[in-house]
């Protein structure tokens, strides 16, 4: 357990001069301003640029919805369906406003737009999925089927061919909401419009369905699948899903190369079977046109020590990056809760998704807290967002803890954002004596007892860090006397008190070493000693 202060950490004195106003957010006098987050486009007239988002959209807010239900009739037990609820974000709506229908008139949606001005590219038809669809089939009748039956090709409703699809649990329509999910029920939908050209289903193989044979110029429907996974996973038909989160593109890889080679993979052919994926394209989906920012090589750091490769619970984070359009360092603000908002100039920094703190933007580099949720051991994707534009995004591993010291020019290097007993910045000038209490900022600290809040400003009664905490002045350990948040600035944000033991060797350059959890600090911090 972490070390508790025996008084409250003293303010900070009249000497406090480093770069809070850069780095770190104050709570006192800051403003209070919630930025707009910039527009990302989500299809274009070749295509869709962002998948992800555009399933979270509704239909029925689509120009398309209306041609689209006029192309496919949507029904229910043989009736017609009315108009449909939808509250976007779709990620967000309730489970009992997902209904069959609108999964099923969403996965016609990304057919729409799918290939949009694109033609001849498809093995089996000269038309677009689109149009080869709605030269197919009329519509979708969705109703119960016996066994486990997902479709049944085909019903004659009014003189109209139709697939009917089973109703789904509750599992399968939560799962729909995503990319993942929905591109299941794509695959299930074209599977079936192509049982209208006569393709029966084998009984020669280990699966309970397969086809006779892998005819990639006169596709089966599970060859089709099969087809629409390796294309999807290769990018040949590229719907923007390498724009999406770091951690979702790398689930839907797993599960579109498990469709591929196992789901609707070879065993589920008789004789000729289709190619397997041996390996993982190094863009899964294709490459994505909205990730135009450019990140340094080891591009993001801790904001203290600049150590690179892993991420800690609270760990303010700095971001080096090409292509962000603003002239001067734009500070962090705080929302309407008072906690320090996620959107900056149109900024946005993700972990595995979630949008975390904005410290401040700058011509070339912005910084951000990592989110107290992150579970140690896991790997976070980070990325950001700028006005529409993204960066790729960069796995890191999570510990614990990973401490940094603030110090005074920015660097990591030489001498330590350190206050002296006397409240005067610590340096060569303004040594501290042999013990002495001198307090240094850092972060790094990982998780708190009780749990801190993302982006909330620490103010008493202040937490403990979980992890124990040591200090080291000149290689000899230092007496704590207080390890915890920083009074007045954000969460992630640690400071510690601690006695500048009798044996050390004076110096302006003594070295300083902070230790969470076991974890050392990195870089080069130093403190001066009389």
């Amino acid at each position: 357990m972490g070390t508790r202060a025996e008084t409250e950490p003293r303010p900070l004195g009249s000497g406090w001069r480093f770069f809070a106003a850069a780095f770190l957010l104050m709570a006192a006098g800051s403003g209070r301003a919630i930025v707009a987050q910039g527009d990302i486009p989500v299809v274009s007239d070749t295509g869709i640029v962002h998948i992800a988002r555009l399933v979270d959209q509704c239909p029925t807010n689509d120009p398309a919805y209306r041609q689209i239900r006029a192309d496919f009739q949507i029904r229910r037990g043989g009736v017609p369906s009315g108009e449909l609820a939808c509250t976007e974000p779709i990620s967000r709506m309730p489970l009992a406003l997902l209904t069959e229908e609108l999964i099923y008139v969403q996965a016609l949606r990304v057919l729409y737009y799918m290939d949009r001005g694109r033609g001849g590219y498809l093995p089996w038809t000269s038309l677009r999925m689109y149009d080869w669809m709605k030269s197919k089939i009329a519509g979708i009748n969705i109703m119960p089927l016996p066994g486990a039956a997902a479709g049944v090709c085909c019903q004659q409703l009014e003189g109209r061919t139709f697939i009917a699809l089973n109703t789904l649990d509750a599992a399968n329509r939560d799962a729909a909401r995503r990319w993942q999910g929905l591109s299941g029920r794509l695959g299930l939908v074209a599977h079936e419009a192509r049982h209208v050209d006569g393709f029966p289903h084998a009984t020669c193989c280990e699966s309970p369905n397969c086809d006779q044979t892998y005819n990639e110029r006169n596709l089966s429907p599970i060859g089709i699948q099969n087809w629409l996974w390796r294309a999807l996973l290769a990018g040949t038909i590229n719907v923007g899903a390498y724009c999406d989160f770091g951690h979702n593109v790398a689930e839907m890889a797993s599960f579109l190369l498990t469709a591929a080679n196992v789901s609707n993979g070879p065993r589920s052919f008789c004789d000729v079977k289709p190619p397997q994926v041996s390996a993982l394209p190094e863009k899964p989906g294709g490459a994505c046109s909205l990730r135009t920012l450019t990140l340094a090589e080891n591009g993001v750091a801790n904001a203290a020590s600049y150590q690179t490769g892993r991420a800690a619970p609270g760990l303010l984070m700095t971001l080096f990056a090409g292509g962000l359009t603003v002239g001067e360092v734009i500070q962090g603000t705080l929302d309407a809760s008072g906690r320090v908002a996620t959107t900056l100039a149109s900024t946005r920094v993700y972990f595995n998704g979630t949008p975390a703190p904005m410290i401040y933007v700058a011509p070339a580099q912005l910084a951000a807290v990592a989110p107290f949720a992150l579970p140690a051991g896991r790997t976070v994707f980070v990325e950001a967002e700028h006005r529409g534009r993204l960066t790729d995004f960069v796995p890191l591993l999570v510990a614990p803890s990973s401490p940094g010291i603030f110090t005074l020019d920015a660097s990591g290097r030489g001498p330590a954002a350190a206050i002296n007993e006397d409240g005067n910045v610590n340096g060569a000038e303004n040594a501290a004596g042999r013990g002495e209490i001198v307090a240094i900022y850092a972060t790094g600290g990982g998780q708190t007892i009780p749990p801190a809040l993302d982006g909330e400003i620490s103010q008493p009664p202040l937490a403990e860090l979980r992890g124990q905490v040591a200090v080291a002045v000149g290689g000899r350990a230092a007496e704590i006397h207080y390890a915890g948040p920083a009074p007045g600035l954000v969460a992630g944000v640690i400071q510690v008190n601690f006695r500048v033991p009798a044996e050390v060797t004076p110096a302006t350059d003594v070295p300083l070493v902070l230790t969470v959890g076991g974890i050392p600090s990195a870089g080069q911090p130093t403190i001066a000693v009389k």
